[in-house]
């Protein structure tokens, strides 16, 4: 009986180690994933280039979609109770994707940035972490970055590229 008791709770105890990994695993599911995408475009906007930014649009739209056609919580990385606050940030994340695909010009895929950042910003939220979110007071825009970088503001590039604060992180 003893023997029993302990090899249930050695059951137990794995079973609990295997849903807390797989919970951690969730979030590089879901915002966790396009990150690395989000920071390509952010970087090259910081040295004010433009230099792949089409195509990590293009990178993002997909891997947007490709979640949308199969979400769940454990895909978007959230709570079960925050999943359709995702579901609803997904078309309008997609669009921008779709903007940063097309814009032309610096100023137009700086715009585009910042209309995907929004919804990226309330997924952050909605999965309780995440990338930290920063703040240019002067744009009066957020963006996401790596938590412990220094400021890399996306909006002013080389010109004020130490513009901003950490606002959530």
């Amino acid at each position: 009986m003893r023997r029993t008791k302990t090899t249930l709770l050695s059951l137990a105890s794995v079973l609990l180690v295997t849903a807390l990994t797989a919970s951690a695993a969730s979030a590089a599911d879901g915002l966790d994933a396009l990150m690395p995408h989000y920071e390509t475009i952010r970087v090259q906007l910081v040295q004010d280039s433009t230099d792949g930014i089409a195509e990590s649009g293009k990178t993002l739209r997909e891997a947007l979609e490709t979640l949308r056609a199969d979400l769940s919580a454990e895909t978007a990385g959230v709570p079960a109770e925050k999943l359709a606050e995702v579901e609803g940030l997904l078309p309008e994340a997609i669009e921008a994707a779709k903007k940063l695909e097309k814009a032309e010009g610096i100023e137009a895929i700086r715009g585009a940035f910042y209309e995907l950042t929004k919804p990226l910003v309330r997924w952050r939220q909605a999965a309780g972490g995440g990338p930290v979110v920063a703040y240019c007071p002067m744009k009066k825009q957020s963006w996401l970055q790596p938590e412990g970088d220094s400021i890399g503001n996306p909006y002013f590039g080389q010109m004020m590229a130490g513009c901003g604060e950490i606002v959530d992180g």
